[in-house]
């Protein structure tokens, strides 16, 4: 995460040494949602954005033999780095690629019967997940401050856990490879 957020400003410090905008997009939609800041040039425009998701479950069962009542916390924070490169230019029109890097970060914990379940947090902190995005993108551009786009593309998430007991010979290995096109809309704001 660290590196992200240090590429993100090295992003930022570097705007002032080219010709640039800052840029600010918005991407509303049914699936993920996201807004990014960037720069853009006349050729390319990184951009860096973060997203957020914050999950809570209760679960009480009024057994009379073995009642149960379980708390989950979960709070999953997704940077994310993007570089868009421009294709070509039919004023007023710009179509470009894209291509994105998320790494999610996740937290949380489990409470049952008013105990914390530390083993939960654990399992949290096994999980390797990453993902990307890649697509075309093409802007309408009314001023050289405002443009709407629209975007295609393949969106890319990978997951791995391991675990090993550290009481039993039990272990396992787990690997979820999640593949999938996308479409969104923007609104781009140039400052």
């Amino acid at each position: 995460m660290k590196k992200i957020i240090v590429i993100g400003l090295l992003t930022f410090a570097m705007s002032g040494l080219i010709r640039s905008q800052m840029t600010f997009t918005v991407k509303p939609g049914l699936n993920l949602n996201s807004a990014n800041i960037g720069v853009k040039s006349e050729k390319f425009s990184p951009y860096f954005g973060i997203q957020f998701l914050n999950i809570n479950s209760k679960y009480k069962d009024n057994d009379e033999y073995e009642p149960e009542d379980r708390k989950i916390k979960t709070h999953i924070y997704m940077p994310y780095l993007g570089f868009k490169a421009y294709l070509f230019d039919k004023d007023p029109l710009k179509g470009s690629i894209v291509a994105t890097v998320f790494k999610p970060v996740i937290s949380g914990k489990e409470i049952n019967d008013g105990e914390e379940d530390e083993s939960y947090k654990e399992d949290l902190k096994n999980l390797k997940i990453w993902g990307g995005e890649i697509g075309f993108c093409s802007e309408y551009f009314f001023n050289e401050h405002f443009s709407i786009g629209g975007e295609f593309g393949f969106r890319l998430a990978f997951y791995k856990d391991k675990y090993e007991s550290e009481y039993s010979n039990y272990s396992y290995d787990e690997d979820l490879n999640l593949n999938m096109t996308y479409v969104s809309g923007s609104m781009n704001f140039y400052f």
